[in-house]
C-alpha cells in the first residue's frame, strides 16, 4: 500500500487528528485541540533523528581455497551516495528511508513543526492532522487557522497551514497556505499574484537558511487570506453562462494544442462532469451559475472525483497527497482561477 498511513506492529498508526478530517479519514481521532508537541508525540513523529549514513554495495567475490571455490561478499563504499535513515519510533532500530547525495540535508519533524509553529503561536491555530505515509518517507502536518471566511456571507471557507516533508531524497519540504471550503471540504489552491501561498524548500546544505527565510514569507498568510476572500467575493457576485464555463473548462483541461480522438473524448466526458457540478451539485448549492461556483466545480472535480491510481483503502491518502503537492493538479486549478478572475 504505497500511499497508506504508516502502520506499526503493535497495531497503532503514525497518525493523529483533532477530528474526522476531509483529507485523511484514517488513524487516531482525539476530541480535544492539540498543540504541535502533542501532535508529534501522538502520531509517533517525534525523535526520529533522520540522518545520513555511509552507503555500501555488497559485492559477491569468488575465491579459491584449498577446499575448492567459494563465494564471499565484500562491502565497498558508494562514493557520493548515502542512506537516509531514521530511528524507528517504536522499535528503536535504524531504518533505511532512501538514497541521497552529498548535499542532502534532513529536516526533522520537530523542525517542520517549529516552522509551522511560527504561525501557530501568533494566531492560536489548531493542529488538525499529523501523520506519516509511505513507511516514513513522507510526513504531513496541517494546522487550522482561526478565522473562517464566509463568501457571500454564507459559504464557509477555512484557512489551513500545511507542511509536507520528504525524508527519502525524492522531494523537498512544502509549506502552503490553503483555503478549504467547508461545504464539500475541497482544497482551493489558487495563484494569488504576489501573495505567497506555497513555499518549496530543497533538502540542501542551505536548508536552515531557507527555512528561516520561509518564516518571514509565511507572515503573508493573512494577506493571502484577505486577498483570496476579496477575489472569491467578487467571483460570487458574477454570473457565468454555461457556454463560457465550457470554454474555460476546455482551456483548463487541454494540455496541448492538438491531441488524438481518445484524449478529446475523455476531455468531453470530463466537461460533462464539470457541467453537472457547476449547475446541479448539492455541494455547490446557493452558488450555482456563479464564477465562484465554477471555481468550486473545478476544485471538487480535481480533489474528489478525478481517478487516482490507488486501491480503495488508499484513495483518500492518494488524493490528499495529489491535492497538496502534485504540480499538474495545482497548475490546472490555478489556470481555472486565472481564467475566472481575468476573463470577461
Amino acid at each position: 500500500m504505497s500511499h497508506n498511513i504508516e502502520q506499526f506492529a503493535d497495531g497503532t498508526a503514525a497518525f493523529v487528528s483533532a477530528r474526522e478530517h476531509a483529507w485523511h479519514k484514517l488513524g487516531t481521532v482525539v476530541p480535544e485541540a492539540m498543540d504541535l508537541t502533542a501532535a508529534l508525540e501522538l502520531a509517533s513523529l517525534d525523535q526520529w533523528d533522520v540522518r545520513k549514513a555511509p552507503l555500501f554495495a555488497r559485492v559477491p567475490v569468488q575465491i579459491v581455497t584449498k577446499d575448492g571455490e567459494t563465494t564471499v561478499h565484500e562491502e565497498i563504499p558508494v562514493p557520493g551516495k548515502f542512506s537516509a535513515v531514521r530511528t524507528h519510533p517504536k522499535t528503536g532500530e535504524i531504518e533505511h528511508l532512501g538514497i541521497v547525495g552529498n548535499t542532502w540535508t534532513p529536516a526533522q519533524n520537530e523542525e517542520v513543526a517549529a516552522l509551522l509553529g511560527y504561525i501557530v503561536d501568533e494566531t492560536k491555530g489548531i493542529v488538525e492532522t499529523a501523520g506519516s505515509i509511505n513507511d516514513g518517507r513522507d510526513v504531513f502536518i496541517s494546522v487550522k487557522l482561526p478565522n473562517t471566511m464566509r463568501i457571500g456571507g454564507k459559504d464557509p471557507v477555512d484557512l489551513y497551514l500545511v507542511g509536507v516533508n520528504n525524508h527519502a531524497g525524492t522531494g523537498g519540504l512544502h509549506v502552503l497556505t490553503t483555503p478549504v471550503r467547508v461545504v464539500c471540504q475541497n482544497t482551493l489552491n489558487a495563484a494569488m499574484g504576489d501573495f505567497e501561498s506555497k513555499l518549496t524548500i530543497r533538502h540542501t546544505t542551505n536548508m536552515k537558511d531557507a527555512m528561516a527565510d520561509a518564516r518571514q514569507k509565511l507572515d503573508l498568510a493573512f494577506e493571502y487570506c484577505e486577498a483570496f476572500e476579496k477575489e472569491a467575493q467578487r467571483l460570487y457576485e458574477q454570473e457565468l453562462t454555461v457556454k463560457r464555463f465550457e470554454n474555460m473548462a476546455e482551456k483548463v483541461l487541454r494540455e496541448q494544442k492538438s491531441d488524438g480522438q481518445k484524449a478529446a473524448e475523455h476531455r468531453a466526458a470530463t466537461i460533462d462532469t464539470l457541467r453537472g457540478l457547476f449547475l446541479e451539485a448539492e455541494t455547490n448549492e446557493g452558488i450555482h451559475g456563479t464564477r465562484w461556483g465554477a471555481y468550486n466545480a473545478f476544485t471538487e472535480y480535481f480533489d474528489h472525483i478525478r481517478t487516482v491510481n490507488a486501491a480503495d483503502e488508499d484513495a483518500a491518502i492518494a488524493r490528499a497527497k495529489r491535492t497538496l503537492t502534485n504540480a499538474g493538479t495545482i497548475r490546472r486549478k490555478n489556470k481555472a482561477w486565472e481564467l475566472l478572475t481575468t476573463a470577461k
